[in-house]
């Protein structure tokens, strides 16, 4: 439960924690690291059990600042607190006026998936056991801050990841500090260090309050090519940032990885306080492997910003290849496009489609026909199949899945999204009666405004309807003062919608929350774009819906829906103006015009809601499912190592419980690479 620096290992990051067991490796590599012991995790369950502290998801974002309010007026168990004691004084041991820093080794920060720096506290300058007890507490609690739980829900860590370890070691008084980068993560060159140098502690550098000086250092020689040192600043000698160099590329060396450092110098010697791996080092430059001879004649654009794991790589290419088929049909030369991946980046040009004169006519030809047989495209031709489509699939959301059923349902969601994709440019003409409409209408009513035509044509879509649940959410909490003040005062919507089950007077926002979720949860909030993963639907994260729920918070409910019944009311008097214009044959005739316009213009919204926002919401529902009964299973070791795979190889794991563990790490590292 207690180990001094010199005693840790790498083996020891599971109890720990990355900083404390680095610092012991690096101390016991020869590298000068303060003075100190770490404490383990352990111990921290033990001093919540001991002060009766529930560690649970929910509690966390329930009771955040109740919890870290009891860990800071907790007790430690007699024998934890003596053991602190003896380890102190051991610190102190044959010197005078030592001084302390205590420093937070949760399980899940400084690794390589989640830096997360600066979320948890460190706290510098103690002058006592008396302290270091107290501080031990406060570290303890920052594991519960809003900023941190939400980071832990957003990025699907498991609650055992805030599990803290503390180090506390004497704290050396800098005379100069700083933070060492082994690449330059600016550019994105291996070839270049950067080394930033603050006169004092590293705390000034590390908080913004000291001004620094920068020194960029190519990494083959030692030579500085680049250096920014502030006016009539004094800053180390060149002799120590050559040894800055040489214990910087030793570290990255030894950890075999890029870090980031940071360090003091007191009396000439550089202490090594932590290091860290960088988790945002992208290769930038790469060889490209041209597909077809005169590729590299056209300029090509990158999709995304950082390479795609290999299932989404699958994705974005099967969705191409649909939109492409989209634009083929519909004669849109400037939707039609070329596609390569390289090295996990998704690149595309724009392609010349031969025959594209020819193509449109024919689309066209087919649109007149469509809307000769008082038909809509959207409504009455893509729509029937979109929906028992959809309808299917929310059949295998509300079952129990098993493994046959979820690769039925992986199946099914990917052709969902081709489908949607194929026919995405064809549902956009689904709103152009209104124009041709509208025409029809001024013809008849030469000073019918603008206003009163959209009335005539409006009707509630999905979207609308959605709205309204918004408008009556924000109502409910406009009406309370606490939880107005709770939506006021709390910065992270997964806070706020735990914090909110715990207020008796929420129960009806709830309910209305639930319902609101019942009818759009198989849904995306926005349109899904491409990166690393599918955004979790509605369903998997509900509490991003606050987002939207807070623009509503302020506009009267009696003014929303007043407008609403105004144009609802607007449009039978503009209806009947029409129809008193108008005799019974050409009376018929226009309702049955209007009635295409109508659905030709709520297809503007349900277009929206059935193929941004639903396209691939399914999918993730899907991928979800599945990486659960993966990891289940023991065929990958993270539900997130889905993304590794690819849809064959996904399919193959849930029907015949093929184990993919190797094949995942391999595809990492290359990642990684």
């Amino acid at each position: 439960m207690f180990k001094t620096i010199s005693e840790l290992s790498f083996k020891d990051k599971g109890k720990y924690g990355q900083k404390a067991s680095a610092l012991g490796e690096l101390k016991s590599n020869g590298f000068k690291v303060p003075e100190g012991f770490a404490i383990s995790n352990e111990v921290f369950m033990e001093y919540m059990r001991y002060n009766k502290i529930p560690f649970s998801l929910e509690e966390c974002l329930a009771r955040s600042e109740e919890m870290s309010e009891k860990i800071i007026n907790g007790k430690f168990p007699i024998g934890i607190e003596n053991k602190v004691k003896e380890l102190v004084n051991n610190i102190n041991k044959n010197k005078l006026n030592t001084k302390y820093v205590v420093r937070s080794s949760a399980s899940c920060e400084d690794n390589k998936e989640h830096s997360m720096a600066g979320m948890f506290s460190s706290f510098i300058d103690l002058n006592s056991f008396k302290d270091i007890l107290r501080f031990i507490k406060k570290c303890y609690a920052s594991a519960f801050n809003d900023k941190v739980v939400a980071y832990v829900i957003n990025n699907n860590l498991d609650i055992e990841s805030l599990k803290m370890g503390v180090v506390v070691q004497e704290f050396i008084i800098g005379e100069y500090s700083g933070v060492n980068f082994s690449v330059d993560t600016i550019d994105m060159k291996e070839d270049y260090m950067h080394i930033n140098v603050a006169k004092g502690i590293c705390d000034g550098f590390v908080s913004g309050k000291t001004d620094s000086n920068f020194f960029s250092i190519y990494k083959k020689d030692g030579s500085i090519v680049e250096s920014k040192v502030q006016d009539n600043h004094k800053t180390i000698s060149l002799e120590n940032i050559k040894k800055l160099y040489e214990i910087t590329l030793n570290i990255e060396k030894f950890m075999k990885q890029k870090v980031d450092i940071e360090w003091t110098i007191n009396k000439n010697i550089i202490y090594i306080l932590q290091t860290r791996p960088i988790t945002t080092f992208k290769i930038r430059e790469f060889p490209i492997s041209w597909c077809k001879t005169g590729d590299d004649n056209y300029t090509w654009y990158c999709e995304n910003n950082e390479p795609l794991f290999p299932l989404m790589n699958e994705i974005s290419k099967r969705e191409v290849q649909a939109l492409n088929k989209d634009a083929y049909d519909v004669g849109d030369e400037s939707r039609y496009m070329d596609f390569i991946i390289q090295n996990g980046y998704s690149y595309y040009r724009n392609m010349e489609m031969l025959n594209n004169e020819e193509r449109q006519k024919k689309f066209r030809a087919q649109l007149n026909q469509i809307t000769k047989e008082e038909k809509n495209i959207f409504q009455d031709i893509i729509f029937p199949s979109l929906f028992e489509m959809a309808n299917e699939l929310d059949s295998y959301v509300e079952e129990d899945k098993s493994q046959e059923s979820v690769s039925d349902f992986l199946e099914k969601s990917l052709k969902y999204m081709e489908f949607t994709s194929e026919n995405h440019l064809k549902s956009t003409y689904a709103c152009e009666y209104v124009k041709e409409f509208e025409i029809y209408c001024k013809y008849i009513i030469k000073e019918l405004s603008q206003q009163d035509f959209y009335d005539l044509v409006f009707n509630k879509s999905f979207l609308t309807k959605e709205r309204e649940y918004y408008m009556l959410m924000a109502e409910f909490i406009n009406s309370n003062n606490k939880i107005k003040s709770l939506f006021e005062k709390t910065r992270y919507n997964e806070i706020i919608y735990e914090h909110l089950k715990t207020i008796p007077d929420a129960g009806k926002f709830l309910k209305v929350m639930n319902d609101y979720i019942k009818d759009y949860g198989t849904t995306h909030l926005e349109c899904d774009i491409i990166s690393s993963f599918i955004e979790p639907t509605i369903m998997e994260k509900p509490a991003r819906v606050l987002k939207y729920i807070k623009g509503f918070i302020g506009i009267e409910q009696k003014v929303y829906f007043d407008s609403i019944k105004k144009s609802q009311e607007n449009k039978e008097r503009v209806k009947t103006l029409f129809l008193k214009k108008l005799d019974k044959a050409k009376g018929e005739e226009f309702l049955i015009k209007l009635k295409l316009a109508e659905i030709s213009y709520l297809s503007r919204d349900n277009h929206h809601y059935y193929f941004e926002r639903k396209s691939n919401a399914y999918l993730s529902l899907a991928i979800t499912a599945a990486s659960e009964i993966l990891k289940n299973n023991k065929i990958i070791n993270k539900k997130e190592d889905i993304y590794f795979l690819k849809f064959d190889e996904i399919k193959k794991g849930l029907l015949y419980n093929s184990d993919f563990i190797s094949l995942v790490e391999e595809r990492k590292a290359e990642y990684e690479n």
